[in-house]
């Protein structure tokens, strides 16, 4: 991913430059010490975290509208429900660019600074997007991706931009609004795309009743959230009951099925057998997802599974992804 470096971790924080802008958020699995002096670490901005928690279960879990800090400004916009979530805040120390984004190969994708903490993109997903096209590519026209908990669009467009027909749903509605733009920048506004703001669990009920059938499945399942409706979800209490009906879904032969988790208790064994039993597929595979840093250090992300397992190594971690 072209725009994106890991510069540092340590001590429960990392340094990152997205398209030119360093900032600085909470990590909690950097728990060793920084490479560089902390004192040495100058960001644009700095997320300030009052609550110790994950991430991924601060944003996009949460799947709640995030305040958005405009590009270049140093206070946020009207704060939401998930500015109380996060319990935390930007401190804008430079100013930050209007037309802001990283890319990858030829999409495009919009960052900006959230009251959750996120910017957009989860670098680490970025490993994924090539073997997404790959797939798609070698299996030719007329495919049918779902993509569930689909956020901004990263894989969505990955998808699209290979050929494949896609289903993105988000129960966030800024998220899938989020997704079009990127779509828009990256210039497949036209791609065969629908756009669904509703409950993951919800839409994929509706989708079996209307008897869809789908050659590949995509999801990034949150630890917890809620829907477009206030409904739940708990990753312990909903995922194994999701792939099962998702598996009703899948055409009999499917291309390709990628599972993300960022959840403690889920690693990659865990993980393989709830796919492999819920979804029927041989052989799947766990690995761990990683960002290495420029000096080669390697940072946790979470885990994921990917049906068929790739031939030969798996995914590498790379520097700049």
């Amino acid at each position: 991913m072209t725009g994106y470096e890991l510069l540092d971790f340590g001590q429960g924080r990392k340094l990152e430059r997205w398209a030119g802008v360093l900032l600085e958020r909470p990590c909690p699995a950097a728990v060793s010490d920084p490479c560089l002096p902390y004192t040495s670490w100058r960001p644009h901005a700095r997320y300030r975290d009052s609550k110790p928690h994950s991430l991924h279960q601060a944003g996009t879990a949460s799947r709640r509208r995030p305040a958005a800090m405009r590009p270049g400004a140093g206070t946020a916009d009207k704060p939401s429900a998930a500015r109380t979530l996060a319990a935390g805040r930007w401190e804008c120390l430079l100013p930050l660019p209007d037309d802001w984004y990283v890319c990858w190969g030829g999409v495009k994708l919009g960052l900006r600074l959230a009251a959750s903490g996120q910017v957009g993109v989860f670098p680490e997903h970025a490993q994924y997007w090539p073997w997404i096209e790959r797939q798609v590519r070698q299996a030719g026209p007329e495919i049918e991706i779902l993509n569930l908990f689909a956020y901004t669009g990263g894989a969505t467009l990955a998808a699209a931009a290979a050929g494949a027909r896609v289903v993105h749903v988000d129960a966030a509605r800024y998220a899938v609004q989020w997704a079009r733009q990127n779509a828009q920048r990256t210039g497949l506004e036209g791609a065969p795309i629908r756009w669904i703001v509703d409950d993951c669990r919800a839409f994929v009920a509706r989708e079996i009743r209307r008897r869809r059938v789908y050659h590949g499945l995509i999801l990034d399942p949150p630890s917890y959230g809620h829907g477009s409706r206030g409904q739940a979800w708990r990753i312990s209490a909903h995922l194994e009951a999701l792939l099962t009906q998702c598996a009703r879904l899948l055409a009999p032969r499917p291309l390709l099925v990628l599972c993300t988790s960022h959840t403690p208790g889920y690693g990659p064994e865990r993980l393989a057998a709830m796919v492999r039993q819920s979804l029927g597929l041989p052989a799947v595979q766990g690995e761990e997802i990683q960002l290495l840093a420029v000096d080669g250090r390697a940072l946790h992300c979470g885990y994921a599974v990917r049906w068929p397992a790739s031939r030969g190594r798996g995914l590498a971690a790379e520097k700049h992804v």
